[in-house]
């Protein structure tokens, strides 16, 4: 369908009508929005009006360069294909970030476990040796040199500085003189073994921290939780309130 509107001349329009009017695009009155469509399309972004950011160096710099850009977006002073490359390279620059810090951590164990070297072997690594797995078993290696260590230290106090070390949270001072090699229960066991120890004090621990305040002032005064009976066998303070 041709439309029906006439041109400049007076003469018939040929141009196709659209939808269901009979008349063009020109001569429907659509021809000012679509212009207007068209004109926002090739608008040209100037970056004078946008707020001036230096170069983000942590991801708390990209949150706000982002937060920025959305506002500035939604204002029209920032072009939109501008803000999708911004938020490209940003993905790119959380995983840079990321892995800085994991070289930085390792660092760090690394220096840490190099003091300790020359007590305790760490285990084989395998073909796997990521940042991320070479992180995790420093860790984990930490943790159990610092347990060990300090059991080795509880051997050396005696019976009322362990009472005062509960009751009050206070280590004697000064703090005694370490076992020497050899001296210790410990000493004698192979790392599987210490290993076996460590991984049940850490189940307890988990179990420990889990446990309401109630539960773990009624564990400090009785020796065991409260769903377990009371023996005097067993308990430090019997329900009944004393011994017998």
């Amino acid at each position: 369908m041709k439309c029906r509107a006439k041109n400049r001349a007076g003469k018939p329009c040929s141009a196709p009508a659209v939808g269901a009017t009979n008349r063009c695009v020109m001569h429907s009155g659509r021809a000012a929005e679509l212009g207007s469509k068209g004109g926002r399309r090739r608008t040209v972004h100037r970056p004078d009006g946008l707020k001036e950011f230096s170069a983000p160096k942590t991801a708390a710099d990209l949150r706000d360069l982002l937060a920025q850009s959305i506002i500035e977006v939604r204002t029209g002073k920032l072009d939109p294909k501008l803000a999708n490359s911004i938020s490209y390279l940003g993905a790119g620059f959380l995983r840079a970030v990321e892995l800085t810090d994991l070289e930085t951590r390792l660092e760090d164990l690394e220096r840490v476990m190099e003091l300790g070297r020359a007590t305790l072997v760490l285990g084989t690594s395998g073909n796997d040796d990521t940042s991320k797995n070479r992180i995790e078993r420093l860790e984990t290696e930490y943790r159990f040199r610092r347990w060990f260590h300090f059991q080795r230290f509880l051997e050396v106090l005696t019976l009322e500085q362990l009472e005062a070390i509960t009751a009050r949270g206070h280590y004697p001072e000064p703090l005694p003189e370490p076992l020497p090699r050899g001296a210790s229960r410990l000493d004698g066991l192979d790392r599987k073994s210490l290993m076996k120890l460590w991984q049940e004090s850490e189940r307890w621990h988990a179990q420990f921290r889990s446990r309401s305040t109630e539960d773990k002032e009624f564990f400090c005064a009785h020796g065991h939780w409260p769903e377990q009976a009371c023996e005097e066998r067993n308990c430090q303070e019997p329900r009944g309130g004393g011994a017998p």
